[in-house]
């Protein structure tokens, strides 16, 4: 969850939510369809595994109070991948009354077909787990090394005395997030003065782990070098760390981190001062940067979409093709004053950006979209889009999929409109600022959340068959 502009540490609202125990969940695996919502054939693009029907397609994998997903794909099993969220929902085992914010994760071995859920350990009253201590635990990453390890890190916090914490944090699964190894923390501080937010993660061909997050300091805040993006960077599997700076002193929120092939570390991150979305590019694992650059100047769209209750932040997300191209998809306010997506391509390592609207422009909005490259240069990238109602209030799942990160093949992919709290039922009005997707081999994992059952945010998720657009 990425904090608003300039503001302190988030005190986030607790959000009574009933809890859901099931461990082993079916599945979104449904045909593809086409943009007027009808069945499409199975050739040249998104297609669902074994013929399965769009029914199978969107059914939750969670309660309510499930929101901002990452995923990753398996480089030695496509079939195999974890979802990581926030989870306002996940069993809290103490006297309270309530459920807090806490992480938790989904993993599948058979493409999507079943996905079982594990909770980040820590909040059972053990005084023996290393988050035990933390009254919170949200904004999940995870990404997977070549060997097949999985690696998932986040931020835990308070946010009352006496004692304060503020940390980032990561783990590790060897058996396809099955079990995850006792959280480390990787940054950590006892001052309420302090605080992380919104991480990202990534390794490179050797091994080496990346963590980028946003670093504010309101103790000292309107002073130099108080807050920005923060980098850490591990080269013996998360043992030590070294640190350091990426941007100083801009409001720098929400980092997205792409391993291009050469080995470069590129970084993507929202700024308030300036308003964009910046860039900055490591040669030598992240002990220097290049100069900033920036990508996209932002409009200043409504931080809430007309017709909503939620609000649709505007932050970034990249990735690198094998032909040494950056990609970055971003949401801005479009011609129509809506909220279009856009595509920023460079071809020549981040000196240069250019823009193309990515879907069908409507007047509707389409928003928090991502992305996700293969090894073999395809792209996916899905989004929320509102173009099918002509009230401009309900959202489906949209997707792409390019074979160069060039030319895109736009499907539906969500049957259903996702409802909003805003139609009198009782939820909470957060749905979270991202959504997530990978792609690998002829897998694409798609995370998003629906509000379809009551107006409350739930983890839907797909897995389908890529295409083979270079066939």
């Amino acid at each position: 969850m990425a904090t608003e502009a300039r503001s302190g540490p988030m005190r986030r609202a607790l959000i009574l939510v009933p809890v859901l125990l099931a461990a082993t969940l079916a599945g979104c695996v449904g045909t593809r369809l086409d943009a007027a919502g009808a069945a499409a054939g199975a050739a040249g693009g998104l297609a669902c595994p074994d013929g399965q029907e769009v029914s199978a397609c969107n059914r939750g994998l969670s309660g309510p109070g499930v929101n901002e997903f990452a995923v990753a794909a398996n480089p030695t099993d496509p079939m195999n991948a974890i979802i990581v969220a926030n989870d306002y929902g996940a069993p809290d085992a103490t006297t309270k009354p309530f459920h807090r914010l806490w992480g938790s994760w989904w993993f599948t071995h058979d493409g999507g077909a079943t996905w079982t859920k594990r909770v980040v350990p820590g909040m059972l009253p053990d005084a023996t787990r290393s988050l035990a201590g933390y009254q919170f635990v949200g904004d999940l990453v995870v990404a997977y090394a070549d060997d097949g390890t999985a690696w998932m890190a986040g931020i835990a916090y308070t946010a009352a005395g006496p004692v304060y914490r503020n940390a980032v944090w990561i783990a590790s699964s060897r058996d396809g997030g099955a079990t995850f190894s006792e959280p480390a923390l990787v940054d950590s501080y006892a001052t309420e003065l302090i605080f992380h937010d919104k991480p990202a993660l990534a390794l490179d061909r050797a091994g080496r782990i990346y963590l980028v997050w946003s670093f504010q300091d309101v103790g000292q805040r309107g002073t130099p070098n108080d807050q920005g993006m923060r980098v850490g960077v591990s080269e013996d599997g998360a043992k030590t760390w070294r640190t350091g700076w990426i941007s100083r002193n801009d409001f720098g929120i929400s980092a997205s981190i792409a391993i291009g092939p050469d080995g470069a570390v590129n970084v993507a991150w929202r700024s308030y001062d300036p308003y964009a979305h910046q860039f900055r590019r490591s040669t030598d694992h992240g002990r220097t940067w290049s100069d900033p650059v920036v990508a996209r100047a932002l409009d200043r769209m409504d931080l809430k979409l007309p017709n909503s209750s939620y609000r649709a932040f505007v932050l970034p997300t990249l990735v690198a093709t094998p032909d040494g191209a950056l990609l970055m998809i971003t949401a801005d306010k479009g011609k129509d004053q809506s909220s279009d997506v856009f595509l920023l391509r460079s071809n020549d390592d981040g000196a240069t950006w250019n823009a193309t609207v990515l879907p069908r422009a409507t007047k509707n909005a389409q928003f928090l979209p991502t992305i996700a490259a293969a090894p073999d240069g395809r792209v996916v990238a899905a989004w929320l889009d509102r173009r099918d109602d002509a009230e401009d209030a309900s959202y489906v799942l949209y997707a792409a999929e390019s074979a160069d990160g060039v030319a895109f093949t736009e499907r539906v992919v969500g049957s259903a409109p996702s409802r909003d709290p805003n139609d009198g039922t009782a939820g909470s009005t957060f749905i979270g600022d991202y959504i997530g997707a990978a792609i690998l081999g002829d897998r694409v994992y798609l995370a998003w959340p629906d509000l379809r059952e009551d107006g409350r945010s739930r983890l839907f998720a797909a897995a389908l068959v890529a295409g083979n657009p270079k066939a």
